[in-house]
């Protein structure tokens, strides 16, 4: 035995293929355990050569994968850079469309006033910061956004608690009194003038629909919440306000429109 264990000391392929053959040359017992050492001897190797081929998969695995993330980053960085630049152009160009309907609307409020049948009374637009026909408001101007007494500002027609800026509220009572002709009732309104303290509550509930305290158009009297069917894209009602509220200075901003950052069907601003 301790033959054997000599003869098998360094224990190779080779070495149990040179051992076996003097083991049976002498006719020794011992050829068999060669063939059973040999044969575990190649298992071991042929594990040991799958480890390795397995270690350096697993290693250009890892390497696929990091530059894989490394791509992705690159390329969601490279597009949210490219989304930002897309934003700001949309912004960009929702300003230059409501300065640009603004100005269209102030022209045409212009125009209609300038006509003998543009005085009070009559249903045209009056562009003024004061009374206007029989509603007793007052200048504005001095008063911050949201800051107005309710004296200064004038009641909107069949809409109770509601108030516009003078010349907003005549515009638009006239507007509510044409469309009534055509839908048999009033424009139904939700909101009007909003104080400052409401335009905090407003922006509480709905932070993500309300401007900013301070800064709304509710606040100066001259934007409008409207209901009735108006509040929804595409009814005969919002069709109407489309085609006719821009007669009576009032039109609706890009960005409210239904393709518009923030689409509000209901919300109307006056441009006088």
């Amino acid at each position: 035995m301790r033959n054997l264990q000599v003869l098998l000391g360094a224990a190779d392929l080779d070495h149990y293929a040179r051992t076996k053959l003097v083991l049976q040359q002498s006719g020794s017992g011992y050829a068999e355990l060669i063939d059973q050492a040999q044969a575990a001897e190649q298992a071991r190797h042929n594990a040991a050569l799958k480890a390795a081929q397995a270690h350096e998969a697993a290693l250009a695995a890892v390497e696929d994968a990091q530059g894989a993330a490394l791509r992705a980053d690159a390329a969601a960085a490279e597009q949210a850079v490219k989304t930002a630049e897309l934003n700001a152009l949309l912004q960009a160009a929702e300003q230059e469309m409501d300065e640009a309907e603004q100005e269209a609307a102030r022209l045409r409020a212009q125009q209609w006033q300038a006509r003998p049948d543009s005085k009070p009374g009559n249903g045209r637009p009056n562009v003024v910061t004061g009374p206007v026909g029989d509603c007793q408001g007052a200048d504005t101007s001095p008063y911050g956004n949201g800051q107005a007494p309710l004296s200064a500002l004038c009641p909107l027609w069949s809409a109770p608690g509601e108030h516009l800026r003078a010349d907003a509220a005549y515009a638009f009572n006239m507007m509510s009194m044409e469309y009534a002709r055509t839908f048999g009732q009033p424009i139904c309104v939700t909101d009007s003038y909003r104080p400052l303290a409401e335009q905090v509550a407003v922006k509480i509930a709905k932070p993500y629909l309300a401007a900013k305290p301070g800064t709304s158009n509710h606040g100066w009297g001259i934007a409008v919440d409207l209901c009735g069917g108006i509040n929804r894209f595409g009814t005969p009602q919002h069709v109407w306000m489309q085609n006719n509220a821009g007669k009576f200075a009032f039109h609706h901003p890009s960005w409210a429109q239904a393709g518009g950052s923030k689409p509000e069907a209901w919300h109307w601003e006056f441009a006088g």
